[in-house]
């Protein structure tokens, strides 16, 4: 976009009672603040998957089909919206408290995105157990 496009943009975006623009770089408050998602296959996938919180996923089956074993099982956490009418649907149905899959979801994240000690440390003793074992 050009700057004049960006800033015709933000004109109309800034004009809605209901939307907030982050210019922050870091996006880290955005996460912590936000009651659940609405994404693709982005790179925050991962970050807003370790949140816990519900992601309405607008990627497509396409594009879960091309996940990793891991990542699928992502997909079964989190909801589908293939159209407009499905989104919306899960908007609702998550605005009205209705997280049938928050449950299954926060164990998932608790038992393998959850750890005690730092990344630092995980990395060593990953190394060490490689060197070990090769």
């Amino acid at each position: 976009m050009t700057q004049s496009e960006v800033d015709a943009f933000l004109q109309i975006f800034n004009e809605e009672k209901n939307f907030v623009y982050d210019n922050s770089p870091d996006y880290m408050n955005a996460l912590v603040e936000a009651d659940f998602f609405i994404a693709d296959f982005s790179s925050l996938l991962v970050e807003e998957f370790a949140t816990g919180k519900p992601i309405i996923f607008c990627g497509g089956q396409k594009m879960i089909k091309q996940f990793d074993a891991e990542s699928k099982k992502w997909a079964t956490l989190m909801y589908k919206a293939n159209d407009e009418k499905e989104l919306l649907a899960n908007i609702e149905m998550l605005l009205d408290d209705k997280d049938i899959k928050k449950a299954s979801r926060e164990e998932y994240v608790h038992k393998n995105m959850k750890f005690e000690t730092s990344a630092g440390e995980r990395i060593i003793d990953f190394l060490k157990k490689d060197f070990t074992q090769s």
